[in-house]
This record gives structure tokens, C-alpha cells and sequence, in this order.
């Protein structure tokens, strides 16, 4: 074995470079041939940890990095046309609902940015009442509300709402208490029937629809005004067919209810109010909605159908009998109120008739329970005469009665 000399100082220092790869072709040469022979530097360069050299570079397949290329291109291209159509679709739906909410027309069926908020709105009326509460609601009405100024400010109206809240309870109660809700459907949209009423002629309505086991439905009609009131109408399925409109004649507590509450202009601007100046004339009925023939009614039987059904006949009785000898010649009915006193929802009216002697003029109160109109207490009525006869001031005094 050749023993280390000089050299082997020399070739330490360079085995580091060697193994690496950072030494020249002619010292790598000279390495080789000298570990060739010495152990002592073989070992060491065996044992110098090497430098990884670098793998040599691979030319990509041309083909490969276009096809690549292209497939990144195509993703993003259809990723911008789908956002393209997003902003086009929604433009467009803009631009839809805010021609729905120019034009305000009952044929165009397409929501309105007001009709989206309205029915979000009346979803949130809505859910209280799901379990027969109607507190939400009362201070709403239009009946109460728009006569707020009138009430004085001993908390009156809050009385009156509280009320008419009871009252929607317990009748609510009535009529669905046992019945198990299946679901609720709410829909808003704009009506042009609405001006007679004093709405806008293109007033927002939303209508609910709540469906009931068995197929039962409750229709709720929430007619919005423009200062936030509502005038809230109620129609059943099973009275009736949906969208017939809705009359006393219909036994459903609830609804007739819904009906005294939300037209506080019940007696004086509908049929009571005409009828009773055209008692003994001939009676000419329209038919009802969707049918050709309708049973005839008189005026009187129409009246009455106002008051609580066990007084009807009673009430229509003295009705026929005061209108084969006597004229009313004027009547004045008020709008709805709230009796603080008697904590019931009133109206005023005063009846004007004549006989061949002279005149003679009722002062009454109409009050109501769930079920219609109830008669006046004879006790708090009065009729002033202007040379009539007794007979016609004794029938006036007792005709609601």
C-alpha cells in the first residue's frame, strides 16, 4: 500500500472541489489518478458527501404545453361568459320590475321592487297570526288607525285595538281553533278596483292564502293604503268559491268579523244604507258571481241580514210592517267608532220618516256581537215628533228591535 506523501496535502484540499464538480477536467485527471493508488484519499473522497448535480433539463412537448394552455383558456373563457350572462340576467330582471313598478297594472303579473318588499312584509304580519293571534295586525287597520286623532289621549285607541284584537281571537278561534295548518302561500300585486274606497286606483295587494287540513282554506286580503293602513278582507273556500266577493249572508264568524272591523262605512256606504230608503219597492237582485240565477231577496231580508241571526226574522218583521205605512225620507249613519264605556264598536244613526200628520226622527246606536248587528236598547233611543202620530213614533222607536 503506497503510504501518503505531500501530494496527499494537496489532493485533501482539492477533494472537496472534486466531489462537488467544481474542479477542472485536468484536476479531476489528477484526482482519479491519485486515489487510484492511496487509500488514505480514496476513503476521504468516499466518504466527502457529494453535491447533487443538477438533472439536465427536459424540453417540454410542444403539443402538451398548447394543449394545456388551451384547456386554462377555455375555463376561463366560460367562466366569463357565465358571469356576462349573470350581469345580462340581472339587468334585465331589473329592468322588468322596474317597469312593473312604473306602469302599476293588475294584467302585468311580474313582482315590482314594491311587491317583493310588500308580500316580505306581510309574510311578517302573517306569522302571528298562524297561531290566532292578531295583535300584530289591529293597530294596522285602516277602521282604527285613520280615526286615531279622534280618540282621546287616555289610551283610548290602544283600548280600541286591544279590542278588535279579542275579537279576531276569539273568532279566529271559532273557526279554525281545531283545524291543524298545513301550510301558508303568500302573493303581492297591484288592483285598479281600489278608488271608490278612497285607495289608489292602483292600490298594492297581497294576498295569503292559509291552507288548512281537509282542504280548507282561509284567504286574507291585505289591502295596503297609502299612509301604511290596511283594509284587511277575509274570504273561506268553504262558503264559497275563491275570489266571490264576500257577503253577509255567509256564516263564517271570522269573516264576517274581519268585514265590521275593516269597513269602518259598513252601514252608510253599502247596501243597509240604500235599502232602507227603498223599503216596499220592488226588488230587483243581481246574481252572484259566476251564477246565472240567484234567490230573491228583499229589501228587508237584506237589512236584517246584518243583525245576529236569531233576530233576523224579527228584525225583518218589523221592517215589512213599517214599510206598508210609512216613508223614511233621510238617514245619517257614522262611520265606525270605539265606545270607551261599553268597549264595543258602535255606529250612529239618526232616521227620518213621515205619515200624513207629520214627521218624526230616531236617534239610535248600532253595536254588534261576533255573529252581526245586535237591536238597540229601547231604553237609550229616542225619537223626536213633528206632528206625527203616536202609532208611527211607537213603530220607529221599536223597528230595530
Amino acid at each position: 500500500m503506497k503510504k501518503p506523501d505531500l501530494n496527499c496535502k494537496v489532493i485533501e484540499d482539492l477533494i472537496p472541489l472534486y466531489c462537488e464538480g467544481l474542479c477542472s477536467d485536468e484536476t479531476r485527471a489528477l484526482v482519479d489518478a491519485h486515489i487510484k493508488d492511496c487509500d488514505a484519499c480514496r476513503k476521504l473522497c468516499e466518504t466527502t458527501p457529494q453535491a447533487a448535480l443538477p438533472e439536465a433539463e427536459t424540453i417540454p412537448d410542444e403539443a402538451k404545453v398548447f394543449k394545456k394552455v388551451n384547456r386554462k383558456m377555455k375555463k376561463h373563457r366560460l367562466v366569463s361568459y357565465g358571469l356576462l350572462i349573470l350581469v345580462a340576467l340581472l339587468l334585465l330582471l331589473l329592468a322588468r320590475m322596474s317597469a312593473a313598478q312604473l306602469h302599476r297594472s293588475k294584467e302585468d303579473t311580474f313582482p315590482s321592487f314594491e311587491s317583493v318588499f310588500e308580500q316580505m312584509h306581510v309574510r311578517h304580519l302573517v306569522k302571528p297570526i298562524q297561531n290566532g293571534d292578531f295583535s300584530e295586525i289591529t293597530p294596522l287597520l285602516s277602521s282604527l288607525r285613520n280615526r286615531n286623532e279622534d280618540y282621546a289621549a287616555d289610551h283610548t285607541y290602544q283600548d280600541a285595538c286591544r279590542t278588535a284584537a279579542d275579537m279576531l281571537n276569539e273568532s279566529y278561534a271559532a273557526e279554525y281553533g281545531n283545524l291543524k295548518l298545513k301550510s301558508v302561500k303568500t302573493l303581492s300585486g297591484y288592483g285598479d278596483f281600489g278608488s271608490a274606497a278612497g285607495y289608489d286606483p292602483t292600490f298594492l295587494q297581497t294576498s295569503v292564502s292559509l291552507i288548512y287540513e281537509n282542504d280548507r282554506v282561509l284567504f286574507l286580503y291585505f289591502i295596503r293604503s297609502a299612509d301604511g293602513s290596511y283594509n284587511i278582507m277575509a274570504d273561506d273556500s268553504a262558503d264559497h268559491t275563491s275570489g266571490e266577493q264576500y257577503t253577509d249572508a255567509d256564516t263564517n264568524i271570522f269573516c264576517r268579523t274581519m268585514q265590521y272591523l275593516n269597513e269602518p262605512n259598513l252601514l252608510s256606504g253599502s247596501m243597509f244604507y240604500s235599502m232602507l230608503h227603498q223599503l216596499g219597492e220592488p226588488v230587483n237582485p243581481l246574481p252572484k258571481f259566476g251564477e246565472k240565477e240567484t234567490k230573491t231577496q228583499t229589501r228587508e231580508e237584506t237589512i236584517a241580514s246584518y243583525f245576529s241571526q236569531a233576530y233576523q226574522e224579527s228584525i225583518c218583521a218589523n221592517l215589512t210592517a213599517f214599510a206598508e205605512q210609512y216613508r223614511i225620507t233621510n238617514c245619517m249613519i257614522t262611520p265606525m267608532y270605539y265606545d270607551e264605556k261599553t268597549q264595543q264598536f258602535c255606529w250612529d244613526m239618526v232616521l227620518r220618516t213621515k205619515d200624513d200628520k207629520g214627521y218624526a226622527v230616531l236617534f239610535t246606536t248600532f253595536t254588534r256581537d261576533l255573529d252581526g248587528l245586535i237591536p238597540q236598547d229601547v231604553s237609550k233611543n229616542r225619537v223626536d215628533k213633528d206632528g206625527c202620530t203616536p202609532e208611527l213614533a211607537d213603530a220607529l222607536l221599536h223597528l230595530f228591535l
